[in-house]
């Protein structure tokens, strides 16, 4: 963000624990505690809040796995749509949020709330909220965003964004050696195909293995670090440096990127008087094709800002 939007105030406010796991009574109850600083002017206008997340399960899982009515999915619905819709329709709010990664080839078959037929999935909510759904009407000021990857094609795992969403560059997936999970080696990055993720500064104390089937060869973390439970055990090392630079790839690094270009469009501007999601739509001069969509395998053309990172300096 601050690399396209210099002048932008960042506030980052934790919602997800170290897992990347959370509840939507969190979510929800900081997305209040925005609604209620922006009512009391101890933050002002305009305001674009970042989503890279994903919140509850697509509404066929719901219903197949979870024996959710289509009443009661409304009702799950609706206590993450009304304080995003409120803050949009008061304050002008703009949101942008990670289509999802559920749509990796690879997951076929799984049971998880992934693309279990090897399509891409449309996008998951909030990012879904753009469009209408059976909890309400779209919201215009929620901006869907895909990921592709440095040839501009779109990322294996990127769920389709949709007519109104936007792509950018989220990277793809790592080659893994070997390619099949191994518990006895250490899984790696096939030195012969070339890196196409991002890049940003790691400061956790641990990090994961490529593979969550990887042996776990390291102590317990250090009694310092909060000790939340692992959905499911992930296997971790200790980082070697605290100020390494690590790759990361997803829908969830797209998303800021989009979040900054509407910063910019945001400069000057009174939030209520600009439709800032048609600003960006119209200034994607790019394109790239969707492929294998649901639920027809189907291809669409989808709007594109491509970003590129520059090579971090090496001493």
């Amino acid at each position: 963000v601050r690399n396209i939007a210099t002048d932008a105030k960042i506030e980052i406010i934790r919602v997800l624990n170290d897992a990347s796991a959370g509840d939507v009574v969190t979510l929800t109850s900081a997305l209040e505690s925005i609604q209620n600083r922006l009512r009391h002017g101890t933050v002002q206008p305009p305001v674009v809040i970042n989503l890279s997340l994903v919140a509850t399960p697509p509404d066929e899982i719901l219903e197949q796995q979870y024996g959710q009515t289509p009443d009661r999915i409304i009702h799950l619905r609706d206590g993450l749509r009304t304080p995003i819709e409120s803050l949009a329709n008061n304050f002008g709010v703009v949101f942008v949020a990670s289509a999802g990664n559920d749509s990796d080839p690879r997951d076929v078959g799984m049971a998880t709330g992934m693309s279990m037929t090897g399509m891409r999935m449309q996008a998951r909510y909030p990012a879904y909220f753009a469009y209408d759904n059976p909890s309400g009407s779209g919201i215009p000021q929620v901006i869907p965003v895909g990921a592709v990857r440095g040839d501009e094609s779109p990322a294996s795992y990127s769920n389709y964004p949709g007519p109104v969403g936007i792509a950018t560059y989220g990277g793809e997936v790592p080659t893994p050696l070997p390619a099949k999970p191994d518990p006895q080696v250490e899984t790696t990055i096939d030195p012969n195909v070339p890196i196409d993720m991002l890049r940003g500064v790691y400061s956790s104390q641990l990090y994961p293995e490529l593979s969550k089937d990887d042996k776990q060869h390291t102590p317990p973390p250090p009694p310092d670090l909060p000790q939340e439970p692992l959905p499911p055990p992930y296997p971790e090392e200790l980082a070697p440096d605290k100020h390494a630079w690590a790759y990361w790839a997803g829908t969830s690094f797209a998303s800021p990127i989009i979040s900054a270009v509407a910063v910019l469009f945001l400069e000057g501007q009174q939030p209520q008087a600009i439709d800032v999601r048609q600003q960006i739509l119209n200034a994607a001069v790019q394109q790239t094709t969707w492929d294998r969509l649901e639920p027809n395998n189907g291809t669409a053309n989808g709007p594109l800002i491509m970003a590129v990172q520059c090579q971090p300096e090496l001493p």
